[in-house]
């Protein structure tokens, strides 16, 4: 028994200290309503909650300023972004992985709809920064009183401008160079709404094919609304889409603005009777992958890289919240390419020969194949087939391969972690040195400068471009 008495009281010696500590982390909050305060009972020599379960420092600590010096001040952020969207999830998605990497931020989001109306609690809100975008006038009248940073994604064209877009030129670009490559010469533009984006994107793209030599068949359907930033369909618009499509050349390479619109058009085309893409290839922009795959056939989309906008839009409220400097305004997003699918699963081009050394390449370049091993395939003479290629595309066939090549490279490069011996051999280049010197004949850069690049987008030439668009539609 003194034995015991006395390892029992060492015991307690050695826990005493530790009891002020301990007491302080399992206090009870007496600012929760009493059905939310723990009803705390000691079994076996252990205080256990309610339920019975021991208590332990990581799910109980209460933080003790006092005690424990003052927590990291954490910004308070609003994400006004629509959630019903795949853009807008994307968005939310970049916004997401920036917050986890470096931001120290208390961010407040609900599910709503990019139409909704401003919730009653908004115009009381109080914190330190905003992401915005929406396309309801209330909503934004709301936002512009707000008291904070803010980043807009929307904006107005005016009041309100858009500083984190992607790059239309681009994104037009790769449009129309998707269409050059399938072999089709009749290009063609629908545009549903009436807003200053819709307005730029258009603009943009009949440019490019003018530049080109190229005329583009345009259908602008305007909606009522002096301003729709993001219209909603109605059936009264299908009949004079359905006899602008019968009055298109065929084939043609048509874009619209974005996925839900190419949808639109598809199912124009099932109730003319067009065949899709035999006669009218069709090309979406935002590559929501759920809706260009439940469309038959499934569309082919540019993808705007709208992760990397939000991501972009995060860094940028961060730097202005931080009050450091700003970098020049719009920051323009550079896409991640072209995703072909079935809408635009054609190659337009009357040579049989040129075809099928075309789908050869296709179905094989990545796996090291040379022009030997095409004239092999085709069964032609390699001057023959080289000249007749060109006919058609401009270029030859070794220039069409290392094109195709450095498309994959680009793609890998931007999606993916593997080093660039691993790139090339995935992209079909011979070895690691080739594939960089020819990486940096044809975009003027090495490979690992531009993933850097890809990952810290900037365009300022661009971005002035734009700007000047947009006030010169508001004047």
């Amino acid at each position: 028994m003194p034995v015991d008495s006395e390892r029992k009281a060492s015991s307690v010696t050695k826990i005493t200290p530790l009891l002020p500590l301990i007491q302080g982390c399992l206090s009870e909050d007496r600012s929760l309503p009493p059905k939310q305060r723990h009803t705390d009972k000691r079994i076996d020599g252990r205080l256990r909650d309610k339920h019975g379960y021991p208590y332990t420092y990581s799910t109980n600590f209460r933080h003790n300023s006092r005690t424990h010096g003052s927590m990291i001040d954490k910004k308070k952020v609003l994400l006004f972004i629509e959630s019903t969207t795949s853009y807008g999830r994307a968005v939310l998605r970049g916004i997401s992985s920036y917050v986890n990497e470096r931001a120290h931020w208390m961010t407040t989001m609900h599910e709503r709809g990019i139409h909704d109306a401003p919730p009653n609690w908004l115009k009381n809100w109080k914190g330190d920064g905003l992401i915005s975008r929406t396309a309801n006038p209330s909503a934004q009248a709301v936002l512009k009183r707000l008291s904070c940073c803010s980043v807009e994604l929307q904006g107005d064209g005016a009041e309100r401008p858009t500083e984190v877009t992607e790059d239309e030129v681009i994104i037009c670009r790769l449009a129309f160079e998707h269409f050059r490559d399938q072999g089709l010469k009749n290009y063609a533009f629908y545009a549903f709404g009436n807003s200053w984006w819709i307005r730029f994107r258009v603009h943009t793209y009949c440019n490019i094919l003018k530049k080109e030599g190229i005329d583009c068949c345009l259908l602008e359907e305007k909606t009522r609304r002096r301003v729709n930033l993001h219209p909603i369909w109605d059936e009264r618009y299908e009949k004079p889409l359905i006899e602008w499509l019968h009055g298109l050349p065929k084939p043609t390479g048509l874009m619209t603005l974005y996925d839900y619109q190419s949808a639109l058009v598809i199912e124009a085309c099932h109730k003319a009777g067009i065949a899709v893409p035999e006669e009218i290839s069709v090309l979406g922009v935002d590559n929501d992958e759920h809706l260009c795959n439940l469309v038959m056939p499934s569309i082919s989309s540019v993808d705007s890289n709208a992760a990397r906008i939000g991501y972009e839009a995060a860094r940028l409220l961060d730097l202005k919240m931080s009050g450091k400097p700003l970098p020049p305004r719009p920051i323009l997003v550079n896409p991640c390419g072209v995703i072909q699918r079935r809408s635009t699963d054609i190659i337009a081009v009357e040579d049989p020969d040129v075809v099928a050394a075309l789908v050869f390449i296709r179905k094989n370049i990545f796996s090291g194949i040379t022009v030997a091993d095409i004239v092999r395939e085709v069964a032609v003479s390699q001057s023959t087939l080289q000249r007749r290629f060109k006919k058609f595309y401009r270029r030859t066939l070794e220039q069409e391969m290392l094109r195709l090549k450095i498309a994959r490279a680009k793609e890998l490069l931007r999606n993916t972690n593997h080093s660039v011996s691993v790139i090339a051999e995935l992209s079909g280049f011979s070895g690691q040195d080739y594939f960089v010197k020819a990486f940096k004949h044809v975009l003027g850069t090495t490979p690992l400068r531009f993933r850097k690049a890809e990952q810290n987008p900037s365009d300022l030439p661009a971005g002035i471009k734009l700007t000047k668009f947009i006030q010169t539609l508001t004047k």
